[in-house]
């Protein structure tokens, strides 16, 4: 897979975006607790999504680029940068988010019965995949 350079961000190509959404669903299949996932750029726009009906894909990958550069801004200035994850832990699961690359950020959401641990792991192997296949 490739890449196509532009001056603002990576693009990614139709082929990179299909692979994204297969490794969101293969992630979703191997571990039955996690919600739905979400791939976006860091401006905010949807390239993959596999999400619980009822969600609105464009609306979570606004809020979740503006929460993770927002965690990532906070990090820098207290002193503990680099941001790797950021968790959010809400009454019926939880969310964790993460950078893919410079150009991507990745969102899994949990249900309650889910171990934050597993669902990092899980979107870390997910991370890995995507960076393997896109460069």
């Amino acid at each position: 897979m490739s890449t196509k350079e532009s001056d603002s961000a990576t693009q990614l190509t139709p082929e990179d975006s299909e692979f994204c959404q297969r490794e969101l669903g293969r992630m979703l299949e191997t571990h039955p607790g996690l919600l739905g996932a979400l791939i976006a750029s860091v401006d905010g726009h949807v390239v993959a999504a596999k999400l619980p009906a009822g969600s609105r894909d464009s609306d979570l990958a606004a809020m979740s680029s503006s929460m993770v550069g927002l965690a990532e801004t906070v990090a820098q200035r207290t002193g503990v940068a680099p941001c790797n994850n950021l968790v959010v832990d809400n009454d019926g699961g939880h969310m964790v988010l993460m950078r893919v690359n410079q150009s991507l950020m990745l969102t899994v959401m949990g249900d309650k019965g889910t171990n934050v641990g597993m669902q990092l792991s899980a979107a870390r192997i997910c991370v890995t995949a995507i960076n393997e296949a896109i460069r």
